[in-house]
């Protein structure tokens, strides 16, 4: 359902709109730990920025793999709904842009 405002721009109704999902307290955590492991890395290993993210990168990609594979494994509907959202996306075309 969408409505005109005073200066003629079509509007959608609270309702309409899309949920967007929060950034909550435990995003802002994963950010601050990745955000804490490069300082320690660049500090104490003195490590390079590229050789961090590609670190921190890797450690994050097995970790979305494990928490897939715990939620699949134990029948959970959610992901194995998005497992096959990601691979869907993965062999698809792209976006073009």
């Amino acid at each position: 359902m969408s409505q005109n405002n005073e200066a003629g721009e079509t509007s959608a109704s609270p309702s309409s709109l899309p949920s967007v999902p929060r950034f909550a307290m435990p995003q802002a955590f994963v950010i601050l730990g990745f955000v804490a492991a490069t300082v320690v890395l660049a500090l104490v290993a003195r490590m390079t920025v590229p050789d961090i993210v590609t670190l921190l990168t890797a450690a994050g990609g097995i970790s979305v793999v494990v928490l897939l594979a715990a939620n699949v494994r134990n029948g959970g509907g959610g992901g194995a709904r998005l497992l096959r959202r990601l691979v869907r996306a993965a062999v698809g075309p792209g976006s073009g842009n």
